[in-house]
């Protein structure tokens, strides 16, 4: 019985670690704590480092309480085991906790459109383009003017005056919406930003502010124009206020909407458009069909969420 008491082993330690999330490169390091030994004895605590998702341990038993996270367990929950073991040999039950390690994705859309309110029943889903704001388009009018002239001035289409329909307003919206399936439901977003390749502009893009709006209901590349476009928020989820330079990518904070998707809300994506559809300023990008490499795209830092 003597020999029993001696190989008492020690009480189960607590652990910890540095942080809750981690990147390839950084590495993890665990901390146990407030094990005592019920003999006296000399304690030392030992560590496992086990790959939950893939069901592979990363590092077996020892006192090296770090292991570097490698791209092979990006996405991945990684256990961390610890258990204290006295001179004797004789050892504690184990205790672990999760962390996660951030994965990076960037996805291009599934579907991109613009509609136009001058062409209301046509469809761009085709088209290499993505426009949004606001463009008044002269046309003839009506009746001939007095002399002298009237000056061009902005006047709805709708003017009940056919005299004064010298320009037309045309407003453009953008509607994109991505595939993130490969996102897991646990997940924790830490950034998820929306990034378009401005090409061209007309007017001044400071005087405006573009918005992505998350979109309420579902509508089709293929099909949507601007007499069945989706209800979207009122309120943008972010907005930018567009450079004069052209051939450059333009990016929307979106990450809120990306974890309401990863939280199991319908994802129908975002309508880019202007704050100001009054003000004369459209903004070119490049859509999905573009025959060049500047296509959107949604590029997302996650993390399965561990407890």
């Amino acid at each position: 019985s003597g020999a029993e008491q001696a190989k008492r082993p020690p009480s189960q330690p607590s652990v910890s670690t540095d942080k809750r999330y981690y990147r390839a490169g950084e590495t993890i390091t665990a901390t146990a704590s407030g094990s005592t030994d019920p003999d006296g004895d000399p304690i030392t605590y030992y560590y496992r480092f086990f790959d939950q998702s893939a069901g592979s341990i990363l590092r077996d038993w020892s006192t090296d309480n770090t292991y570097t996270v490698t791209s092979g367990e990006e996405g991945h929950v990684i256990r961390v085991f610890a258990k204290a073991c006295d001179s004797r040999g004789a050892c504690s039950p184990e205790n672990s906790t999760d962390v996660g390690v951030i994965k990076v994705i960037r996805i291009v859309p599934s579907a991109d459109a613009y509609v136009d309110s001058c062409f209301p029943y046509n469809n761009f889903g085709n088209s290499p383009n993505l426009i949004c704001g606001v463009q008044f388009e002269p046309i003839v009018p009506t009746i001939t003017p007095p002399e002298p002239p009237i000056p061009y001035t902005q006047v709805e289409k709708s003017s009940t005056d056919p005299g004064y329909k010298i320009a037309k307003k045309c407003v453009y919206r953008t509607y994109i919406k991505f595939d993130i399936s490969s996102i897991p439901s646990n997940a924790i977003v830490f950034k998820a930003n929306l990034s378009l390749y401005k090409t061209g502009h007309s007017g001044d893009p400071k005087a405006i502010q573009l918005g992505a709006h998350r979109v309420h209901s579902s509508w089709g590349e293929n099909t949507t124009n601007w007499t069945n476009q989706p209800s979207f928020n009122a309120t943008a989820t972010w907005s930018i206020t567009p450079p004069t330079s052209n051939n450059l990518y333009l990016s929307w904070n979106v990450t809120s909407d990306v974890q309401l998707f990863a939280d199991g809300a319908q994802n129908y994506g975002w309508c880019i458009k202007s704050s100001d559809e009054e003000q004369n300023t459209r903004v070119n990008f490049a859509s999905k069909e573009s025959t060049n490499d500047n296509k959107p795209y949604l590029r997302i830092e996650y993390a399965p969420k561990v407890d």
